[in-house]
């Protein structure tokens, strides 16, 4: 009736009575689908593929970009630790290039 998911052995392989937790072991009805069945893509379209998807991360992707965007106008006016900011403005562009990234992989798929 009940399904087993998780290993039973203890962490990184240590003997147990050293002080060292365990994984868990999670069992759940045999009834509850598989999360691998609701992602799925066949027969009903899956969240990804939905245009609330694609209008959330458009969103996610504007607010990204023009939050960044000041902040890297910003230490560029005021560029006062060239040592510093130069790295902090590296760090910055993270943010927008990686929301446009995953908005362009959600739009292509």
């Amino acid at each position: 009736q009940y399904q087993v998911y998780g290993k039973p052995e203890n962490l990184c392989g240590r003997r147990e009575g050293r002080g060292h937790s365990k994984f868990s072991v999670v069992t759940y009805p045999r009834e509850w689908p598989d999360l691998a069945d609701q992602l799925s893509m066949g027969g009903d379209a899956s969240f990804a593929e939905s245009d609330f998807a694609i209008e959330l991360a458009t969103g996610a992707t504007v607010v990204s970009v023009l939050v960044s965007g000041a902040s890297i106008y910003r230490h560029l006016v005021h560029y006062s630790c060239p040592d510093q900011q130069r790295y902090i403005i590296r760090l910055l562009f993270t943010c927008p290039l990686y929301a446009v990234t995953s908005l362009l992989s959600l739009r292509v798929s």
